[in-house]
């Protein structure tokens, strides 16, 4: 009797003599072969879903950092950025939804430590939230902390509205602050989103 290269299963030839004992050998062999399968498999699969789950949140656009004015404050709010690891991002957006009690309109702008880093027009502004709009600025540290801090408005459908260019490295970054001629309302918000 011959046998199979892989599994040494048996292949009968005419002369030869057909046993029982041959066929369950050769059924037990596939079997356990069979399990093997699976078990890789299945090791396969729960490998490949840890992994997943660990890139999950590496992926994507993610939210950093979140905050709504629970009552009304005076000109100016600061937004630390001690937790950010300006590595870990190709860029940021920081989106402002401005709230003002009535008739407090002013300038209102964003800051990078103490640079200014865009305007929040007053078109933006309400005293009313279903009547407010985000202003949304990104900055790219594309995986650089030593990198120079540049400032898109990313709301503004003015082509001719001027990018920032700051003397500021991300690394040197301490703090976001909106600050306004006025007060801030309750309900103005911030959400800063990144994406890795």
């Amino acid at each position: 009797m011959n046998r199979t290269n892989n599994y040494n299963l048996c292949q009968f030839e005419e002369s030869d003599r057909v046993r029982r004992t041959d066929f369950n050998e050769d059924n037990a062999k596939i079997d356990g072969a069979l399990a093997g399968i699976r078990s890789a498999l299945t090791e396969e699969v729960s490998a490949r879903g840890a992994l997943d789950a660990a890139l999950r949140p590496k992926a994507g656009v993610q939210t950093i950092a979140s905050f709504t004015l629970s009552r009304e404050q005076s000109s100016a709010y600061v937004i630390s950025t001690a937790g950010i690891d300006w590595n870990d991002w190709l860029a940021i957006f920081i989106s402002v939804e401005l709230l003002v009690p009535n008739g407090s309109y002013g300038d209102t702008r964003l800051y990078i430590n103490d640079f200014q880093a865009g305007d929040l027009f007053l078109n933006n502004v309400s005293s009313k939230p279903e009547e407010r709009t985000a202003m949304t600025f990104m900055i790219t540290p594309l995986y650089d902390k030593r990198n120079w801090v540049r400032v898109w408005p990313m709301t503004i459908t003015d082509p001719t509205f001027p990018t920032y260019w700051l003397s500021l490295r991300f690394k040197d970054i301490t703090k976001f602050k909106i600050s306004s001629g006025g007060a801030l309302a309750a309900g103005t918000s911030y959400i800063i989103r990144g994406i890795r």
